[in-house]
């Protein structure tokens, strides 16, 4: 989701006319304003406005929480700048002003109520632009944050993020339950291997603990993935969950089926069952 090039520069003016009457500039910064290209404007407050804006609608439209936005935006930023702490509460409108304090600009000092006043703008301007359009006589919160019924399809995306998250973390915890339940067994293995004889009685004991291993590491990889899921979390939850699959597949072969069979496979399923839930996050640079 992105603003066309009409629409960016038409809001960045709109703003920057604002600010510039505020603060009582000549009518001559206004119009060498109005003939600068596109790029040069994105380096402006106003262009940064509307590039968090644009990013903070996008990102919370593909099922983010507000929180969750800033702090993809934030990441974003830091690659190539200098970072800081995020303000609370976290709002476009205090997330601006913070950008504000780290990046100098060049100008006036601009006010808050001014950063208030252009962040529901470009909010409202984006949200339309989108189709997340808010009702004509909805209320406004103060720092750009709005007040509306999520759409059905918003809806449905965020609850699917969220159920996605939550079965990601159930996942997690069988990967790491499983992972204990499984070196309980490391004693009686090691017994067994004793008598064992051949080279291949050291082994055992070393693969049964490898295997535990694997489910830890696997586990914690899930957990991350339920806390901050990425562009590639739906393929990551698939590819763990090939794990415990083809490890109940190896011992209805060569074992039968035996209870552990049954928690690898419940493991499985909610990790296939957490990818298939969580919606497909595409990942634009945010501003």
């Amino acid at each position: 989701m992105k603003l066309d090039s009409a629409t960016r520069t038409d809001l960045i003016k709109r703003l920057a006319r604002k600010r510039l009457a505020q603060q009582g500039a000549p009518d001559v910064v206004f119009d060498d304003f109005l003939a600068s290209t596109e790029a040069v404007m994105m380096g402006t407050p106003e262009g940064m406005i509307v590039g968090c804006a644009e990013s903070f609608v996008a990102l919370t439209a593909q099922g983010l929480t507000e929180q969750d936005a800033f702090q993809r935006i934030e990441q974003d930023r830091v690659q190539f700048a200098v970072g800081g702490t995020l303000p609370r509460p976290l709002t476009l409108a205090t997330y601006l002003r913070y950008r504000l304090n780290l990046e100098p600009h060049v100008g006036l000092p601009i006010s808050g109520a001014y950063l208030d006043e252009a962040a529901g703008e470009a909010l409202r301007t984006v949200r339309a632009a989108f189709g997340l359009q808010s009702a004509p006589d909805e209320p406004h919160e103060a720092g750009g944050r709005t007040r509306r019924p999520l759409t059905s399809r918003s809806t449905t995306h965020m609850t699917r993020h969220d159920l996605g998250r939550r079965l990601a973390a159930l996942a997690a915890l069988g990967f790491l339950a499983t992972a204990g339940l499984h070196s309980t067994g490391y004693d009686a293995v090691t017994r067994l291997a004793a008598d064992v004889p051949s080279d291949l009685g050291p082994v055992m004991p070393a693969l049964w603990l490898m295997f535990s291993i694997d489910l830890v590491i696997i586990g914690l990889i899930v957990a991350i993935v339920a806390y901050r899921p990425a562009p590639a979390a739906r393929i990551m939850l698939v590819v763990a969950a090939l794990s415990p699959l083809a490890a109940a597949g190896l011992q209805l072969r060569f074992i039968g089926f035996v209870p552990p069979t049954a928690i690898l496979l419940a493991v499985g399923a909610v990790t296939l069952g957490a990818a298939a839930v969580l919606p497909q996050e595409s990942r634009e640079p945010a501003t």
